[in-house]
């Protein structure tokens, strides 16, 4: 049995009027702290243990909420934005004008870039306003894999000016530190198939990356551009922006590793490079760490099991073995809404199989709609190596049983026929074995004693349960 526990509107301008795709640091979370918005937006306490390290942020805003670097933001009912709500950290000001006007903020005090980002930009170009976020979490005892998801937006995606192919590489960086992570990692930091990937020392690993490669999250590595053409393009929204951005990535979704129990340390940064003028910013998904998942807690012992297989065997259906958890259940409100598995198996049930066979079940849910895949091994064993205790305990396997009536059996050409008896030892069933199906219908809910009659002339006993 199963055990179940546990994105804003279209942007128009006119010649003075537009609409909003998301809202910034409106409302009573504009006042959040950083320390605020990674324990109650980014992060849910009751989910994962997190504590607040430190942030480096615009230097020259004295609290005037429009010109903080960071924020919160919201999606507006309708709006096309892939989240909901999150974070917002920019290299200029986090607000609405910022996010829906003008982003070009050439501050007259611009302030300090960072070092770790400086390692990655190929070059040795400058970079300026760093806004960061540190924190340190624990991983969750049932965790071992933690995840972000996040986009980048940016004036440098200007479609008339030259700005990607020219080393205007505003970037982000996602640092995680602590047990089983190399502080020194290799990186494609400019994407280029001529040139060497570089070892960094960061302390840590930047999981901002294209996902499957290791190439930085960075204006001068995906783009689409009219001057110097395309890179990673396949990462670009190429449909437009959803906010007033002149361009921004597709979501991505950052994971790493980690080690159920050990702390661990993030750094979060978003620069400008090369110049001050153009902003770039950073939308972290609200509630993405730790991405609600689910698991596989056991398989009912069928991994490794050996099953007696010959000319005419067919896979079980084996959807019902597994069971299912997920992390962080409280927060999905499952009550609310329930989950429904959609379990794929390959090869199907019904196939005939002559040799050892993997079979995977790949699971889907409704409740965070993502797909996971567990592998077991049934191995093919003929009869004609079997030996004769071997046989009386294998040869004749059905499933299910307990059953409501139709049973498959494994080996059903040995077999000549079957009858059943009931409790009293009155014969109830007699039926000639032509398929690998039988059907037990019409026998009322209660135990039974089979006896088969093997095409060699014995005779093997089993007993059945009908629910």
């Amino acid at each position: 049995m199963k055990k179940l526990l546990l994105s804003c509107s279209a942007f128009f301008i006119g010649a003075t009027l537009f609409a909003q795709t998301i809202e910034v640091n409106e409302g009573p979370e504009a006042s959040y702290t950083p320390e605020e918005l990674i324990e109650n937006v980014f992060a849910n306490q009751s989910c994962i243990d997190v504590s607040w390290v430190s942030d480096y942020t615009n230097p020259n805003y004295e609290d005037d909420i429009p010109d903080k670097s960071y924020g919160y933001f919201v999606a507006q009912e309708g709006s096309e934005f892939p989240f909901s709500e999150g974070i917002m950290l920019t290299t200029g000001k986090a607000h609405n004008t910022g996010v829906l006007g003008s982003n070009n903020s050439n501050w007259e005090g611009n302030w300090e870039g960072d070092d770790n980002i400086s390692e990655m930009i190929p070059n040795d170009a400058q970079n300026f306003n760093a806004t960061i976020f540190e924190f340190n979490f624990i991983a969750p005892n049932e965790l071992n894999q933690i995840h972000f998801n996040y986009l980048m937006a940016s004036e440098e995606y200007r479609s008339d000016a030259y700005f990607p192919c020219y080393g205007y590489a505003d970037s982000f960086a996602l640092i995680v530190s602590g047990p089983g992570i190399e502080e020194a990692n290799y990186y494609d930091h400019d994407s280029d198939p001529n040139t060497p990937e570089v070892l960094i020392d960061l302390g840590g690993k930047n999981i901002a990356l294209i996902p499957g490669t290791n190439i930085p999250i960075a204006i001068t590595n995906i783009y689409d551009n009219a001057i110097c053409g395309q890179k990673n393009v396949e990462w670009y929204n190429t449909n437009g922006t959803s906010t007033n951005y002149d361009g921004e990535t597709l979501p991505f979704e950052a994971s790493i590793d980690v080690i159920p129990g050990e702390e661990y340390h993030i750094k979060m940064v978003v620069v400008d490079v090369q110049d001050s003028i153009f902003d770039t910013a950073v939308f972290l998904d609200g509630n993405s760490f730790i991405l609600p998942d689910f698991y596989f807690d056991e398989i009912d012992d069928q991994d490794g099991q050996e099953l007696v297989a010959d000319e005419g065997f067919t896979l079980d259906d084996y959807s019902d073995l597994v069971n299912v958890n997920y992390y962080c259940a409280d927060q999905l409100r499952l009550n609310n809404e329930e989950p429904v598995l959609t379990i794929t198996q390959t090869p199907p049930a019904g196939t005939v199989i002559t040799e050892d066979t993997v079979v995977t079940l790949a699971v889907t849910d409704n409740i965070v709609e993502r797909t996971n895949r567990v592998n077991f091994n049934v191995e093919f064993k003929s009869f004609d190596t079997l030996n004769t205790e071997e046989l009386n305990e294998d040869i004749f396997r059905m499933y299910p049983n307990p059953t409501s009536g139709i049973v498959y059996i494994n080996g059903f050409n040995k077999i000549n026929s079957i009858k059943a008896f009931d409790y009293n030892g009155a014969e109830v069933y007699n039926q000639i074995i032509t398929n690998s199906i039988v059907d037990f219908s019409d026998l009322n809910s209660g135990i039974y004693f089979l006896e088969m009659e093997m095409k060699d002339g014995t005779t093997l006993k089993e007993k059945l349960i009908i629910q």
